[in-house]
């Protein structure tokens, strides 16, 4: 089992491309970004935003491009102009094709590897187009970039943070020299509901993400979860559990047993300016492969995240205030949403005390 730290300056760099910059002209006229779905993948875009909004001429707009659970988050930077909401895995509506027309932007960058995507930014008139190189769908772009494939039982030789700040600095961008974007919501502490207010103002707040969106095969033993939060209430502290609504049987399996007044699941119950304040205010988040995870990672809250099938190089928290706990299994990471053995063994080997071990290395505990 490994604790290992993880740091903005350490992450897996990505495959560099020539630079082939971007007319004063195309710059003046603004890029339009079509965001990833997941919250996770579009937190690691944060800094190629940066990236590009350093780039651009005073004025010149940035716009967004992103699903519902995706677009709450680029609210939240100030550098981005726009936000165009869309429908993940489906056709753009008309109003979206008319404004991308009226906008008449220079550049299109896709942070998706949707060939539809693709498609539709052209059909909208957003001629030069930049992003991975995927589905076929080089022929309809200005320029698209190879990364290495994941490969089952070995890690990963690239961050997809580096990967998106690789794209973005062929067009001319340089990499900024701090990652991460300043996140500010508009919403005072006084608007959210009194409830998340309270939990808020205490001082030992641990915020647990218990859940994964992707699948089960990357969730860490609610029992696990479990121990650590008695251990920390023990040190003094309160826990609160964080999740969707979906997820609201796993909080419970957190919280068992433990006192009333110290635990807490409010999975389903927080909106993204709830999450926000929650994470502005928390002393530390245990979390595993999650967006809540790369959420608190950007907003420069400590924490520790447990990684098994998915592959911690490639998608690990962007921060330099975080550790990750794994073990690596010689068919991890796999990728898979569920453990195509059963046995889970990646996750299953990890430990409360290795996690506990890891909070208190950091001084969190």
């Amino acid at each position: 089992m490994s604790i290992i730290r993880q740091s903005c300056s350490g992450l897996a760099p990505a495959r560099s491309f020539p630079v082939k910059k971007l007319t004063a002209e195309q710059l003046a006229r603004g890029i339009v970004v079509r965001s990833p779905n997941w919250l996770g993948d579009a937190v690691m875009t944060l800094p190629a935003l940066k990236a590009l909004h350093n780039l651009l001429p005073e004025g010149a707009p940035l716009a967004v491009i992103a699903p519902p659970q995706s677009a709450d988050l680029y609210k939240l930077y100030p550098a981005v102009t726009d936000i165009i909401r869309i429908k993940a895995h489906q056709s753009w509506p008309k109003e979206v094709n008319e404004y991308l027309r009226k906008c008449n932007f220079g550049a299109g960058v896709l942070f998706s590897n949707s060939l539809r995507d693709a498609w539709q930014m052209r059909s909208a008139g957003v001629k030069n187009l930049y992003g991975r190189s995927a589905r076929c769908r080089g022929m309809i772009m200005k320029r698209t970039f190879k990364f290495p494939a994941w490969k089952k039982g070995i890690l990963n030789e690239s961050h997809h943070a580096n990967e998106y700040l690789s794209i973005v600095c062929s067009m001319g961008a340089e990499r900024p020299e701090v990652l991460m974007p300043q996140l500010i919501s508009s919403l005072s502490m006084g608007q959210i509901p009194l409830k998340m207010q309270s939990f808020c103002q205490y001082p030992k707040l641990m915020l647990m993400a218990p859940g994964a969106a992707y699948g089960a095969a990357k969730r860490w033993a609610s029992s696990s979860f479990n121990a650590v939060a008695a251990e920390y209430i023990r040190h003094g502290g309160i826990v609160v559990v964080l999740g969707s609504a979906g997820e609201r049987a796993i909080g419970e399996e957190v919280i068992a047993g433990l006192p009333a007044n110290r635990a807490f699941n409010l999975s389903g119950e927080t909106s993204f300016s709830d999450l926000y304040n929650l994470i502005r205010s928390a002393r530390v988040c245990v979390a595993n492969d999650s967006g809540i995870m790369h959420l608190a990672a950007a907003m420069n809250l400590p924490g520790v995240a447990v990684f098994g099938p998915t592959d911690y190089r490639a998608t690990g928290p962007v921060s330099d205030d975080w550790c990750v706990v794994y073990d690596k299994e010689p068919c991890a990471p796999c990728f898979k949403r569920v453990c195509p053995s059963g046995s889970r063994r990646c996750m299953e080997k990890i430990r409360p005390e290795d996690v506990i071990a890891a909070l208190k290395q950091m001084n969190l505990l």
